[in-house]
Parts: structure tokens; C-alpha cells; sequence
């Protein structure tokens, strides 16, 4: 009999039909199987296809980790170099703008900075300080680095790298900083010239890619602020520690040079800075034998086009003392012509009579100040309250061994301020002197005479005179600042003694005085400035219609 058993526990046989009573999957058939089935491997087929295609595998993920580090390496170069397009970009557009002098004349000597090969130089004044920005190239071998030196007055005060690698040491010629010659110095000069006819300056940068081969090509455009597309005649200039205003010489020259002062134009650093003659005459400065220029400015700044033709020189020295013509040996400083300009204080806010309220009775205190008739004699301590408004409508006079200080405030000496031996402190606030009628004795409305002192509070002062003349004599001693507000300095520019006067002299520093100044000038915009006997004027800037410096002392600006 036949029948059909299920076996549970095979996995090979399922239908089991028993012959001859024995099983139908016997146990040795099964384990045979098993064995064949873990032994097998690869076929011949797989085998060949494995060894084909995994190389193409392998190669393809090579190439692209090779592409990947080549790709890490040009990114890292480009961002680098990005960083150093950006770091010059926004120094080098600040500088440009800033900038009312401009060289490219690597041989110059700027005063800021030594290491290196100088490529651009900016200069501009800020509160009545000289600025130099340089740009300098330095490094031993490839790459080279871009190095910008920042100087306030001469001394360095801060020096840093902008970019690193410059490919090249001297910068070949389309690799260095350009700019637009204006129309009156097609040539540019060799020395610094105003931005006030530069359109633009443009640097072209090319940076070498450390690691790869190629390199990095940018260029950067700034335009200064001064510059204007207005003719010269139609626009100011920048202020310059020296400027004679005066366009005539049919008096004689603009700056008399006739006797043994001297006269330097210098940054506290060190640097010789430029002088500016307006008048577009021959021999517009003239000295006696043995005066000279050279070393002592950095370069004049004339309006006469004679300067260009080589053997004429808008400097005179005499070879005779008391004779009319020109050595022609002598040597100067460098001559850079510009065409005439404006008066660059000419655009200054005078400042307004002062005046009290009507309530205010004269000769009597008010909350607001008082008002003084009658001439008046100040014996001190201390005049005037803080804030206050001060008119005196007659002289008033200071002498004696007295000391006075002015209180904070605003004063107006109709008849003049008369000062002798005594040592006056004048705290920050406008003094007006005199009046259009020129009310005030002897036609000087302020007098420092016979010793003592006059200065400043450290806020600085204006001394505003509307008529008559400034006088410094005898051992006195004047230390003046300009009001150093911004508010002020934005309407009178630095300036200590502004006289409105065309007196001749309008200031002068006479018989042993001198006055001295770390921050405002003196504008004389109708008048002249002399300096006579052995007096000496330290000053950050004299501007006027003409200057004399005569007798045996010195004048130095800067």
C-alpha cells in the first residue's frame, strides 16, 4: 500500500513516496547537497566582468578627487586675493578721495615710511595737521607685499600690509598707479601735484596665485573730492602752510625777502612742505645774497608760467643787496606751476556783529552780558561770565604786571584791545575788534606790547578784526589756538587772527616778539604780514596778500 508523507523537517524534499519501505530523500542525499551549494564560487563570466569594470570605477573616483583638491586650491588662491582686491579697494578709495596732493614719484621723499619702493603718495590737512598716506612695495624676493603707511605731521602711526602677493619688484609701468594730468600740467611734474585737476586716479593690480599657475587682475578708480571740471580760476585750492594771495608785483615782489629772516615751511616730522605764490610774475619772491629756499621749503607752488621755460624761476636772489638783479646761479627749490585759483578761505563764515537785547541797559550787568561806553582799563583777575556778550564801545587797555583772563564767551572791542606787559588769557570763545570805521587808536585794534603774554584757552580762539592792525612788540609772547569746536572749525577753518584790514602792516611781529601756534593760523586776505626785527612766528599756516620778512628773524609754517 502506498501512501504520501509530508517531511517536516527537509527542506530539499517535500513529496516523500516510500518504495521498498525506504525513505524517499535519505539523509546522505541531502547533506551531498548542501555541500555542493557552499562551495560553489565565481564564474568565469563574473569574474571578467569585475575586473573590467572596476578600474573604470576606481579611475573615475580618482579623477575626481584630483579635480576636487586642484578646485580646493584655486578657490583658496581666488579667495585670497579677493580679500586683498577688497582690503586696498577700501584704503585705497578713502586715501584718494581724501587727497588734495598726489605724486607717483617713487624717488620723492615723502617722510612716511622707508622700507620698500614707494608707488603712491596722498597728502591732504585735517585740523590743521598734515596727512601723508603712502603706498610702498616692499619684499626681498616673489611674492611681494603692498605696504600702506599712514602719517599724521611726519610721524608714522600706523603701517600696514594690504596685499600680498605682488609678482614683481619695480612694478612694471602698466602695473602702477595713473592719473588724468590736468590741462595746465600736462606733464604732471615731478613733484606733488593738486587733485584739484585730477579726474581720476586708476591702479591696475596684478597678483600672482601661489600654488597654481596664472594670476589675479584687478583695478581700482577713485576720484578725488577736490577734483572739478571748473577752469582753475573758478575753484579754490587746498590750504597751504604758506600762501601769498597777492597777483601783482608792481609794488615790489609778494614775498620781500630782503633781510636776514628766514623762512621754513615744515611738517613737525620733518617734511618740507610746499609754499603757494599766486602771482604769476618773475622774481614774485625776492632775497638778498646768501638767502635761499632751497632746503628750507618743499617745493613753490606759482601761477607763473615763465617757471616752465628752463633759467627762470619765479625766485629772485639779488646779487647785490641793494641792487634789482637776479644771480642766476642760485638755486631754488622745485617750481610747480598751477594756474591762478581762488582764495581757499574765501568761503569761511565771517562772524556776526555781537549784540545784546534791548532790555539790557548800557553799563549795567544783564543775564545776558553788558555793554561798556567809555574807554576802560582791566586790572583782573578774571572778566566776564561764562557764555556771556561783552561790548565796549571805546579802547580798552591792560598794562601794568597784571593777569586777566576773558571768560568763555563773545566780545566786541569797538575801539581795540591795548595790551602791555601784562599776561592775558583769552578762554574759548570770538573776539571781534574794531569797526568798518576803524574806531581804534593809531589804527591797531590789537596790541601785545612791552612783555608779558598773550594765549589761549585749549578750546582756542578767533580773533576777528573788521579794521586796523595787529600788533605783536618788544619780549611779548602769543600763543594762539584756533577754535577747535567742530562746529566753529567748519565756519572759521583753524584760524586765530583773521584781519579784514589792507592797513600796511596788517600783522606784524616786531623787536624780539614771537607767537606761536599748534593749531590756528593767520589770514590776512587784504593786507600783509611782516616780521621784522629779530621777532619769530612758529605757525601752522600764514595766508595773506603779501608777506615781508625782514631783519633777522624767522617764520616758520607747517
Amino acid at each position: 500500500m502506498k501512501s504520501s508523507l509530508l517531511d517536516a523537517n527537509s527542506s530539499h524534499c517535500r513529496l516523500i513516496v516510500p518504495t521498498w519501505g525506504g525513505p524517499g530523500c535519505s539523509k546522505s542525499q541531502s547533506a551531498g547537497r548542501q555541500s555542493r551549494q557552499t562551495d560553489q564560487g565565481f564564474t568565469l563570466v563574473e569574474l571578467l566582468i569585475v575586473s573590467v569594470v572596476l578600474p573604470i570605477i576606481m579611475g573615475a573616483i580618482a579623477f575626481a578627487l584630483v579635480s576636487v583638491f586642484s578646485l580646493q586650491n584655486g578657490t583658496a588662491n581666488r579667495l585670497a586675493n579677493s580679500a586683498d582686491a577688497q582690503v586696498v579697494s577700501s584704503t585705497f578709495e578713502k586715501d584718494v578721495q581724501s587727497a588734495a596732493w598726489i605724486t607717483t614719484n617713487g624717488l620723492m621723499s615723502t617722510g612716511c615710511g622707508t622700507a620698500g619702493t614707494q608707488v603712491l603718495g596722498l597728502r591732504w590737512t585735517f585740523n590743521a595737521q598734515l596727512i601723508t598716506v603712502t603706498y610702498a612695495e616692499v619684499g626681498a624676493s616673489s611674492p611681494y607685499s603692498l605696504v600702506r603707511n599712514f602719517c599724521t605731521s611726519g610721524a608714522i602711526t600706523s603701517s600696514s600690509t594690504v596685499s600680498f602677493n605682488l609678482s614683481a619688484d619695480p612694478l612694471p609701468a602698466a602695473q602702477l598707479p595713473t592719473f588724468t594730468c590736468p590741462p595746465s600740467q600736462p606733464d604732471c611734474g615731478s613733484g606733488w601735484l593738486s587733485t584739484q585737476g585730477v579726474s581720476d586716479v586708476t591702479w591696475a593690480i596684478d597678483e600672482t596665485n601661489q600654488n597654481t599657475t596664472g594670476s589675479f587682475l584687478y583695478t581700482l578708480v577713485a576720484t578725488p573730492r577736490l577734483y572739478s571740471s571748473e577752469p582753475p580760476a573758478a575753484r579754490g585750492e587746498p590750504l597751504y602752510p604758506l600762501y601769498v594771495l597777492g597777483t601783482s608785483c608792481s609794488n615790489g615782489p609778494v614775498l620781500d625777502m630782503t633781510g636776514a629772516s628766514t623762512l621754513t615751511a615744515e611738517s613737525s616730522g620733518g617734511t618740507l612742505l610746499p609754499i603757494r605764490i599766486q602771482a604769476s610774475c618773475p622774481s614774485a619772491i625776492t632775497m638778498i645774497p646768501g638767502q635761499t629756499l632751497d632746503g628750507q621749503v618743499g617745493s613753490i607752488v606759482t601761477s607763473d608760467q615763465n617757471t616752465t621755460t628752463p633759467g627762470s624761476h619765479s625766485y629772485c636772489v639779488l646779487k647785490n643787496k641793494n641792487g634789482s638783479t637776479c644771480d642766476p646761479s642760485q638755486v631754488g627749490p622745485p617750481e610747480v606751476y598751477l594756474a591762478p585759483s581762488t582764495d581757499p578761505l574765501s568761503t569761511l563764515t565771517a562772524p556776526s556783529d555781537p549784540t545784546l537785547p534791548p532790555s539790557c541797559v548800557v553799563n549795567q550787568p544783564c543775564a545776558q552780558g553788558e555793554e561798556f561806553s567809555g574807554a576802560r582799563s582791566l586790572t583782573g583777575p578774571t572778566f566776564g561770565s561764562t557764555g556771556g556778550t561783552y561790548i565796549f564801545d571805546s579802547n580798552v587797555t591792560i598794562s601794568g604786571n597784571v593777569t586777566v583772563t576773558f571768560a568763555s564767551g563773545t566780545y566786541w572791542f569797538k575801539g581795540g584791545l591795548s595790551m602791555a606787559q601784562s599776561n592775558v588769557t583769552f578762554d574759548t570763545g570770538t573776539y571781534v575788534l574794531g569797526t568798518p570805521a576803524d574806531t581804534c587808536p593809531q589804527q591797531t585794534c590789537l596790541s601785545k606790547t612791552n612783555g608779558g603774554t598773550l594765549t589761549t584757552g585749549p578750546g582756542g580762539a578767533l580773533f576777528y578784526v573788521k579794521a586796523g592792525a595787529v600788533t605783536v612788540s618788544g619780549s611779548s609772547t602769543v600763543s594762539l589756538l584756533g577754535e577747535s569746536d567742530p562746529a566753529d572749525y567748519s565756519l572759521y577753518g583753524g584760524v586765530a587772527i583773521w584781519d579784514l584790514s589792507s592797513i600796511t602792516p596788517t600783522v606784524s611781529i616786531t623787536n624780539g616778539a614771537s607767537t606761536g601756534s599748534t593749531y590756528g593760523g593767520i589770514y590776512c586776505p587784504n593786507g600783509e604780514v611782516v616780521l621784522s626785527g629779530s621777532g619769530a612766528m612758529a605757525i601752522p599756516f600764514v595766508e595773506a596778500s603779501t608777506a615781508s620778512l625782514t631783519g633777522s628773524g624767522s617764520l616758520s609754517v607747517g
